[in-house]
């Protein structure tokens, strides 16, 4: 896959409704990518609009992504010699973008291999329907490291949708067997929802949704 500018999460995320409508608009009969992230761990899952058959791609654990080592760094006993530094923080910052590189190029060959041609990612909200802020905060850093690391991923072509799930809190054990079973959820709820629709405008309230989750994610972090 070619490598590119990466461009604003703005002009990327669109509404459910819109994405549907998006592929209509082409023509674009291809594979979906379902991104489900469920603690530290991000589930992955294909399916192809026509065939209405979702396949899990797998699950990558990211807890090393996400937390790293910091106290090991910053007092100095970073478990081999390569990864002590003078500048503690700055060993930290290189070692958090280099895990973060491989996670994205991790995606993107999932992407160039199954030739996606959208992805729809989870977006956890309470009961209530209230959004959950460190989850979905959370969301929009995965979706961020994809587009920073591996920009082409995601784009105007390629763009991604936030579906709104109920979140559940699931115990250890059951974390990565989820991570398997729920990005296939997620995408036969995507299509169930719009198989039978014909190609539709988004709301004002669908433009308001994206520019809140993507231009404000401080409110999330």
């Amino acid at each position: 896959m070619s490598m590119s500018k990466a461009t604003s999460l703005a002009k990327i995320v669109m509404p459910p409704s819109k994405l549907a409508s998006f592929l209509n608009w082409n023509n674009n009969n291809g594979v979906l990518l379902a991104l489900h992230l469920h603690g530290d761990s991000v589930g992955l899952a294909v399916a192809h609009r026509t065939e209405h058959e979702v396949v899990p791609v797998g699950a990558v654990d990211c807890t090393d992504m996400f937390h790293g080592r910091a106290a090991e760094y910053l007092h100095g006993t970073a478990s081999s010699a390569g990864e002590r530094s003078d500048d503690p923080r700055r060993a930290m910052r290189e070692r958090r973008g280099a895990l973060e590189g491989v996670f994205a190029r991790r995606i993107a060959h999932v992407v160039e291999t199954h030739g996606v041609a959208a992805i729809v990612a989870n977006w956890p909200v309470a009961p209530d329907g209230a959004r959950r802020p460190k989850e979905c905060g959370r969301v929009l850093r995965v979706l961020d490291i994809m587009n920073t690391h591996a920009p082409g991923v995601l784009s105007t072509t390629r763009p991604v949708a936030l579906w709104e799930e109920q979140h559940k809190t699931l115990d250890t054990a059951a974390g990565m067997q989820s991570s398997q079973k729920l990005p296939s959820d997620i995408l036969m709820n995507f299509m169930d929802t719009f198989s039978d629709r014909t190609s539709e405008e988004s709301s004002s309230e669908d433009f308001l949704f994206v520019s809140d989750t993507t231009q404000n994610r401080s409110n999330y972090a």
